[in-house]
């Protein structure tokens, strides 16, 4: 049964009146109605200036990544959301299956002539909701009808439950709920049948591959064209829906295809027949040895094979300490290069150092020591290229780094646990010790 907005106006009718009731009363006149009128508006205009720069926020989050490639039973699946009784939905599937994008792409939604404020929030914006200012200040029963859309579910609790604390009593707003798929349902969070779209459900077909994957490869060599580029597309989207991810076709394994193949363009996957093989393949082409090598030559003579092993591990490290805290981490190089965790503690930045020193040999960390400015600023670009954004807004001297694929720094963890890696054993100490609620989310999320 659809749910009627007729009550909860009424509702707003008789709150205002029995506001200003005592100043009609007392003699205010209009001058009284007037006041208590433009607070009351007043309160409910503050959230929607906040939701109007979230939105500005969403469009500029979305021009960053891949053109987004529509499937149109999933565009169906959120209109029945939209137009049924459920106040919840949920979106779930394994990583790399397109839930994020898909979730963007519905803020696209938001037009003039729009029945609701599509507003997107990851755990970055979720930190506004997650605020006291946010549960002690705000009212969200205006005139706008919102729907929320939570990503990072597990990051996101406290912003979750501040506004359906908030939102709930209007039955106004829907929320879309964004996770991967281990069991969680939102039942723990509302006490009410919720709709689900499993991406499992909606799979990505051989030409929606295709394009994923030329998609991709304009985006990073603007020179390919589409005829040069049909055949291979074909080619790898059969493969992924054959042999390398016969179950889901997640989107993901097209993109990172396309990043190998911009680096080697005969690049064949004969003998890449499952997750792990391609995953470790698009490592190998993004670590690249031959452009490091050059470049430590250069400006370390004699130096060995131990150096560029070292490297790994501590792109390892930075690669997890970026996932799991959801942090930058800031390359500073002074008279020593540096490492530090945006906005965490100064003791656990000095740890984070720590574990640097402890994990890598200590003829490392000397000649890392020595390579000049423009030196490491040119070895963190290639080595954290694409998979790790570069960012230069700071102060000459440090590089930011972001993770970027959850999927890939999932692989880096178990991959290094299968290696038994000694370094692993320090860094894990780390997050259960500093950033355990994190590293928890972190493993829930992993597939």
């Amino acid at each position: 049964m659809e749910t009627s907005n007729t009550p909860n106006v009424v509702n707003v009718i008789i709150e205002f009146i029995l506001k200003i009731w005592p100043i009609l009363l007392g003699g205010g006149g209009l001058v009284g109605v007037f006041s208590a009128f433009s607070r009351w508006r007043s309160n409910n205009r503050q959230f929607d200036i906040k939701m109007d720069r979230i939105k500005v926020q969403n469009r500029q989050l979305s021009n960053t990544l891949i053109s987004y490639v529509p499937r149109k039973t999933l565009d169906r699946a959120i209109e029945v959301f939209l137009n049924s009784s459920y106040i919840v939905c949920a979106i779930l599937g394994p990583a790399g299956s397109g839930k994020t994008r898909f979730a963007q792409n519905i803020t696209r939604r938001n037009t003039i002539f729009s029945k609701y404020h599509y507003i997107y929030i990851n755990e970055k914006s979720g930190t506004f909701f997650s605020s006291d200012d946010f549960k002690n200040n705000y009212n969200i029963n205006g005139s706008r009808k919102y729907v929320f859309i939570f990503d990072y579910v597990f990051e996101n609790i406290t912003a979750i439950n501040n506004l359906l604390d908030k939102a709930i009593q209007s039955g106004r707003h829907k929320f879309i709920f964004v996770e991967r798929d281990y069991g969680w349902t939102s039942h723990r969070l509302l006490d009410r049948p919720e709709y689900k779209i499993i991406m499992e459900e909606h799979n990505m077909n051989k030409k929606m591959l295709s394009e994923v994957f030329c998609n991709q490869v304009r985006l990073l060599n603007k020179k390919c064209t589409q005829n040069a580029l049909k055949e291979k597309s074909n080619q790898y989207a059969e493969a992924i829906i054959t042999k390398i991810d016969p179950v889901y076709s997640r989107p993901i394994f097209a993109q990172l295809i396309a990043e190998i193949f911009v680096k080697n363009p005969s690049f064949e996957l004969s003998n890449i027949d499952n997750v792990s093989k391609i995953v470790e393949k698009y490592w190998h082409y993004k670590f690249d040895e031959k452009k490091i090598s050059l470049i430590i030559h250069t400006y370390i003579p004699n130096v060995d094979s131990r150096f560029i092993e070292n490297l790994e591990i501590l792109l390892r490290i930075i690669l997890l300490t970026a996932s799991i805290t959801k942090e930058r981490i800031l390359v500073i190089k002074r008279d020593n290069v540096l490492f530090q965790i945006e906005n965490s503690k100064s003791v656990d930045n000095v740890k984070f150092n720590q574990i640097i020193t402890e994990s890598c040999e200590k003829s490392f960390i000397e000649k890392l020591n020595l390579l000049d400015e423009k030196t490491v600023r040119q070895l963190f670009g290639i080595i954290l290229k694409d998979y790790l954004k570069q960012n230069t807004r700071n102060s000459i001297g440090i590089i930011e780094v972001i993770a970027e694929l959850d999927l890939i720094s999932e692989w880096v963890l178990s991959d290094s646990l299968k290696r038994n890696e000694l370094w692993i054993n320090i860094i894990t100490s780390f997050f259960n010790n500093s950033y355990r609620d994190n590293y928890v989310a972190f493993i829930k999320r992993g597939t």
